[in-house]
């Protein structure tokens, strides 16, 4: 198992920059605002932040401050990093998408994983193939299969996308399903699915709290009577009997070799492993 969980300083601060975007995106939207439209300065801004490795989301806001439209290629790579994935762009014709860079393709390639991971988890599934990785990736075996699906899925940890561990002997990924993940551009026509997927998980949420709350109370209630039972033969002689019905709270406390319970400053005595004339002491027993 490759746990990728331990990280330095500097991928601390990758991790939170990552779930921040806007810390890059923002001088790019203000470039994008402030330029005269021209097609050529429109693509040097588009290109830029394709291959800037700390933008993840926010490609629609680009696409609405260039004031790109949907039949531009310029436009339509835009929305393959928004919402598509590495197959939309291997299958598609010739000019429908601007030529990538291996850093873009890269970067496509990890928000590949991002939408698998997310799937996963909505599904309560949080366990992904290596094999169902590779054909999503269109990775083959040619090309060393298991290796680069690591590099892309470890890329996708130390980027703070997604959080789990690799098992190389089962191939696989395991999220961790417990931490937070990174988010990628929504759809429109999405949004109500999304909601509706928010608030099953604020139902969710409330269940567990009120799941807590009620072991909070049981606990403490269960506490208190043990408190009371002992504070009522406290520094007394008196040796309450196991599984009386006035007396059960002291259960837990009873020497499992006895039937006999006894208070905590009156234990039980001491077996003797004196050996009696002729006879075999209770500490001898088994020696033959």
């Amino acid at each position: 198992l490759y746990s990728t969980t331990d990280t330095n300083e500097s991928e601390m601060m990758a991790r939170t920059t990552a779930f921040n975007d806007n810390i890059v995106l923002d001088p790019l939207l203000e470039i994008a605002n402030e330029s005269s439209k021209n097609f050529d300065t429109l693509r040097t801004v588009v290109l830029k932040t394709l291959a800037d490795p700390n933008v993840f989301c926010g490609f629609d806001e680009i696409k609405t401050a260039l004031e790109l439209k949907d039949e531009q290629a310029v436009g339509r790579t835009l929305d393959l990093f928004s919402y598509g994935n590495y197959l939309d762009y291997h299958n598609a014709e010739n000019g429908r998408f601007l030529n990538l860079s291996t850093a873009q393709i890269f970067k496509l390639r990890q928000l590949t994983v991002l939408s698998l991971a997310q799937e996963a988890c909505h599904t309560a599934s949080p366990i992904i193939l290596y094999s169902t990785l590779a054909k999503a990736l269109n990775v083959t075996a040619e090309e060393g299969q298991n290796a680069v699906v690591e590099e892309i899925l470890i890329s996708c940890i130390y980027s703070g996308l997604i959080s789990g561990q690799l098992c190389q002997m089962k191939q696989q990924l395991i999220l961790d399903s417990t931490t937070t993940m990174h988010s990628r551009d929504v759809l429109f026509s999405q949004t109500t699915n999304m909601i509706s997927r928010l608030k099953n998980f604020s139902h969710r949420l409330e269940q567990s709290l009120e799941g807590m709350i009620q072991d909070k109370s049981n606990v403490k209630s269960h506490k208190d009577a043990t408190e009371a039972f002992w504070e009522k033969y406290e520094g007394s002689n008196t040796i309450p009997l196991v599984g009386t019905g006035n007396q059960k709270m002291g259960d837990r406390y009873a020497d499992a070799s006895s039937s006999n319970f006894r208070s905590r400053d009156h234990p039980p005595p001491r077996a003797s492993n004196k050996r009696s004339r002729g006879g075999i002491g209770g500490g001898d027993l088994g020696r033959f």
